[in-house]
């Protein structure tokens, strides 16, 4: 609805005057009831924007930071009071469970680590968090998605900027949310473009005639699928096994190619399933080693499971959950391996042609079912009232918050601006 668009754009640049008055201005250019109530429910909700300056000033955002906060929050249609709430709780002590968080090599779903009371609004933010705090909106340089959505979760989670995404709690962590996250380019090289070198290397080491050429190069790219690199090659054991050390050390500088080429090569054939696994741990080995972090978390693009990764044998394990875009020998954009969480393996097969259906390692359990719910009991006669609770005794307070002395703003009066359906609701809007 326009005029939905129309409060929540004023709400975020107007003081309450300006939006009324802006408000009254279009009143009679809008017909539909069902609209004008929205006007007034939205309006209503101009007070949240004290709430998210207050967590903006304690976490330093900048100002289009906290903007799309507030326009976040600002579509949520829940109670004042728990809007109010979830808001207070990300500026104190945050509504997600770190260690959880940072559980090795076992998928999760993103609900077992949010605040059950606070789930609701989570829900129903995460994805215009997820896309639209990204880019060159943040602090710290570039932004990619799903940093800040997780820095906004809790205090004990910062972006730490160029080198590296987040600091969970003290440990350094690069994020790769949604399609395609880069595990590279750091210690990697490109092959694209260099075929002929690769060729030139092969001649050298006797395991093709020279000027043996090929007509379809993308053939040769590493994959599940390397039929035809191996029948290039003859299907000779020793000259696939060298040639694909040729294409590694090309590719993998620094890298135990040995150790991959005895792990990939059966026989004179190629498994890609290894291959896969053993490329992305050595990537992964070397991608840390440059950057210096301590491990991967990677997350869907709905903002529902994710993985955290923090040495090359635990992501050589949960390879099978991942869809890889491949290295190759023309793509430039295909400079390292690039990785995206499966969806469930009801979904069939991935959308890249050459990927394995998805296979759910036995490590990673999902979680039990609820038991069904007893039956229930026959009515009774109501009780008498329970007597009130016992005081908490004097001595016992709740240990305060490190981040209450700046977050005074939050204890106020709610916003008596009640939406108003009868009759006579414009007069009545017009003389506030």
């Amino acid at each position: 609805m326009r005029a939905r668009e129309f409060i929540i754009e004023s709400i975020i640049l107007e003081d309450p005057n300006q939006v009324r008055a802006m408000i009254l201005d279009q009143l009679d250019r809008i017909k539909d009831e069902e609209d004008l109530v929205n006007i007034l429910k939205f309006t209503n909700k101009f007070s949240y924007k004290q709430d998210v300056t207050g967590l903006s000033k304690v976490r330093d955002y900048r100002q289009n930071v906290s903007d799309a906060i507030l326009n976040s929050i600002g579509n949520v249609d829940a109670p004042p009071e728990q809007i109010r709430a979830f808001i207070t709780k990300l500026a104190t002590d945050g509504i997600i469970k770190e260690k959880l968080l940072l559980t090795t090599g076992v998928i999760h779903s993103i609900d077992q680590i949010i605040d059950k009371k606070f789930l609701p609004i989570f829900d129903k933010i995460k994805l215009d968090l997820f896309e639209k705090i990204s880019g060159k909106i943040g602090e710290l340089g570039d932004v990619g998605k799903g940093e800040y959505l997780l820095a906004i979760l809790s205090p004990r989670i910062n972006r730490r900027g160029a080198p590296g995404d987040l600091d969970i709690d003290g440990t350094k962590v690069e994020l790769k949310a949604g399609q395609s996250g880069r595990i590279g380019p750091a210690g990697t090289q490109s092959l694209a473009g260099r075929f002929e070198e690769f060729l030139g290397n092969c001649y050298k080491s006797k395991i093709l005639e020279p000027g043996t050429k090929f007509n379809n190069v993308i053939e040769f790219n590493p994959s599940l699928t390397m039929t035809e690199f191996c029948a290039a090659f003859g299907n000779d054991p020793k000259r696939v096994a060298k040639a694909l050390e040729i294409m590694l050390t090309m590719h993998l500088p620094g890298a135990d190619i040995s150790s991959i080429v005895k792990s990939a090569v059966k026989g004179g054939e190629i498994d890609g399933v290894a291959l896969k696994a053993e490329m992305l741990a050595a990537t992964f080995s070397l991608y840390q080693k440059a950057k210096k972090f301590d491990g991967i978390i990677i997350m869907d693009d709905k903002v529902t499971r994710y993985l955290y990764i923090n040495t090359p044998e635990t992501m050589k394990k949960v390879a099978p959950f991942l869809t890889v875009k491949w290295p190759s020998w023309k793509d430039k954009q295909s400079e390292s391996m690039k990785v995206t969480m499966k969806i469930s393996a009801k979904a069939g097969r991935s959308d890249d042609e050459d990927e394995e259906p998805d296979v759910m390692p036995t490590p990673i359990k999902a979680a039990p079912k609820a038991a069904a719910p007893p039956a229930a009991a026959p009515p009774v006669p109501p009780a008498a009232a329970a007597p009130a609770a016992a005081p908490v005794p004097a001595g016992t307070p709740e240990e305060p918050s490190p981040y209450s002395d700046q977050l005074g703003q939050f204890a106020r009066p709610q916003s008596t601006l009640a939406p108003r359906t009868d009759s006579t609701w414009r007069q009545k809007f017009k003389r506030r």
